[in-house]
């Protein structure tokens, strides 16, 4: 909904870098264009099923030394808008 997204991006915007916020907005601008190879990588995307292995030393790439899937399955501790 409109007011979690509101809510999500404030999050995201106070948290990552500015480096970071202007790679994020060059993807969604790319996938948001619609073009063939953004059409290609959604597809492939939705078809990537590899499951977590919850062993940070099989998942370097995102994991460091706790799994991600773990931590995002936590309670958040920022209350979540209503709506």
């Amino acid at each position: 909904n409109d007011a979690q997204a509101e809510v999500d991006t404030c999050k995201i915007e106070h948290l990552v870098s500015s480096e970071t916020a202007r790679l994020a907005t060059r993807l969604l601008r790319f996938l948001g264009a619609g073009g063939a190879d953004a059409q290609r990588f959604l597809t492939s995307l939705s078809r990537f099923t590899t499951p977590c292995s919850r062993d940070p030393k099989r998942c370097p790439l995102l994991c460091e030394d706790r799994c991600i899937e773990e931590f995002l399955s936590e309670p958040d501790p920022i209350p979540h808008a209503k709506g």
